[in-house]
């Protein structure tokens, strides 16, 4: 697979950058509630998400 050389749009990347902000602020928020630490809630979402 090659990948293709684009140039770089900012306006491309927002909506994957608001999304990565929210969900790190999401597992911050979870681990805070919870009592766990934030690496162990972050390990458990990526977890997940590989087994889809």
């Amino acid at each position: 697979m090659t990948a293709r050389k684009r140039e770089y749009s900012a306006e491309a990347w927002r909506p994957w950058l608001d999304a990565s902000l929210a969900v790190e602020s999401a597992i911050t928020e979870h681990a805070r509630a919870s009592g766990q630490s934030r690496v162990a809630v972050e390990m458990a979402v990526k977890q997940a998400a590989l087994e889809g």
